[in-house]
């Protein structure tokens, strides 16, 4: 029982070695990113929250808490504008409360188009289908069972989609796509080399 004292001691030491740490690993992260943006000749800031507004719809759905968005980076890529940051919000309650991260990287349509939302269904999503929930979609039946889609989705797009296998929305003029994470520069241009294939695709196309 004498000893417990050291705990007094200990307990705050671990404590501020593990927030020293954090905040060593979050400066690096920092570093990295303005680096990736200043090698490019791209904007960056750290706090955006602005952006928040963008974070709205599928496929967030609105229900999560204390939402932030961080570490905006925005230049061009060839013709396109570019915008790609992080997005983050609290979900669950009491001891099951997490925070859960997305990035999202877009570019900016030089032309009006509809607004458009196609993502890969999960294993629930296909067992729903197949037991006649949620049945909306492109009308190719193989197609459809795979992903979830809103909006006017061409063969084209569809095809795009099976050779990327990546999500993506069209809404506010932009063209987006998301990862789950932190923000990782490694992702940002090979979206951006995606989207670049997939608005051409969205001109002159309309809603339904």
């Amino acid at each position: 029982m004498a000893t417990h004292w050291i705990w007094y001691v200990i307990s705050p030491i671990v404590v501020i070695g593990g927030a020293y740490l954090y905040y060593r690993r979050y400066q690096r992260h920092r570093a990295a990113i303005q680096s990736f943006a200043a090698d490019r000749g791209w904007s960056y800031t750290e706090r955006e929250p602005d952006l928040v507004g963008r974070c709205y719809g599928r496929p967030f759905e609105g229900y999560g808490r204390r939402r932030r968005t961080w570490h905006a980076v925005a230049g061009r890529w060839r013709e396109l504008e570019v915008l790609s940051f992080e997005y983050s919000e609290v979900v669950g309650h009491q001891n099951r409360a997490r925070r859960r991260w997305t990035q999202l990287t877009g570019v900016r349509l030089p032309f009006p188009a509809p607004e458009v939302y196609a993502a890969p269904r999960d294993t629930l999503g296909r067992l729903a289908r197949d037991l006649g929930f949620n049945r909306a979609g492109t009308g190719d039946e193989p197609f459809d069972q795979d992903w979830v889609t809103y909006g006017p989705v061409t063969p084209a797009m569809q095809e795009w989609l099976r050779r990327h296998g990546r999500p993506f929305r069209v809404v506010a003029g932009m063209a987006e796509t998301w990862d789950g994470g932190r923000f990782n520069t490694q992702r940002v241009e090979p979206a951006v080399a995606d989207l670049a294939e997939l608005v051409p695709l969205l001109s002159g196309v309309h809603g339904r």
